[in-house]
């Protein structure tokens, strides 16, 4: 069974793909609602980390939170190279 460092990066390099530009936090809703559940959350930012070093999705701008009480710096994602 892959590992969730699998699981995730790939559910995320494609839901950003098909369904980008999208705020990291409704990608990371969405793996949790596709079952890829780690213990906390914050267990996604090395999956993102990991797809903008190797160029799969890019940030191309900030928008308002969800998780952070309406604050600002959501970073907003794309697949690599469509910016």
């Amino acid at each position: 069974m892959p590992t969730f460092s699998e699981q995730a990066y790939a559910f995320v390099v494609e839901y950003i793909k098909v369904h980008g530009p999208i705020s990291g936090e409704l990608v990371t809703n969405a793996a949790k609602q596709a079952g890829i559940r780690p213990s906390d959350d914050r267990a996604f930012g090395p999956i993102y980390a990991r797809a903008l070093r190797e160029g799969l999705v890019q940030v191309i701008g900030t928008t308002i939170r969800t998780k952070g009480h309406g604050t600002g710096g959501a970073r907003v994602y794309v697949a690599g190279g469509l910016a």
